[in-house]
């Protein structure tokens, strides 16, 4: 059963993603609508142990400094 669930949950991201990406398409104010989309999507994967996040143009990516004085 958990692993019919799985299954289900990875169609539904594919699924998502590809609505996602279809939305892109149709114009630049999309963008902002499907970085949403896939950060939310991420977020929600229980096997997705790894964030990694791209800063946009001009923002500093703050996790490469920690640690350092």
């Amino acid at each position: 059963m958990e692993r019919q669930d799985k299954v289900r949950f990875k169609r539904q991201q594919a699924q998502l993603a590809l609505t996602a990406g279809r939305m892109v398409k149709q114009g630049p104010g999309m963008t902002a609508l499907y970085t949403l989309i896939t950060r939310i999507a991420s977020r929600q994967a229980p096997c997705q142990k790894t964030n990694i996040r791209h800063p946009a143009q001009g923002e500093t990516d703050v996790s490469s400094f920690k640690g350092q004085t």
